[in-house]
């Protein structure tokens, strides 16, 4: 057994919802293109 990494069970992501999806779609951007702009509705 190793210590020096951390293990998994798994490789790759969680499934994504067709909500979650939707939510990533709908964040607006600053204007570097990477700052997410806070909005009300995601304060």
């Amino acid at each position: 057994m190793t210590t020096d990494r951390i293990q998994t069970s798994h490789a790759g992501s969680s499934p994504r919802t067709d909500e979650l999806i939707a939510a990533n779609a709908a964040r607006t951007f600053a204007g570097d293109g990477l700052t997410l702009q806070r909005t009300a509705q995601f304060e």
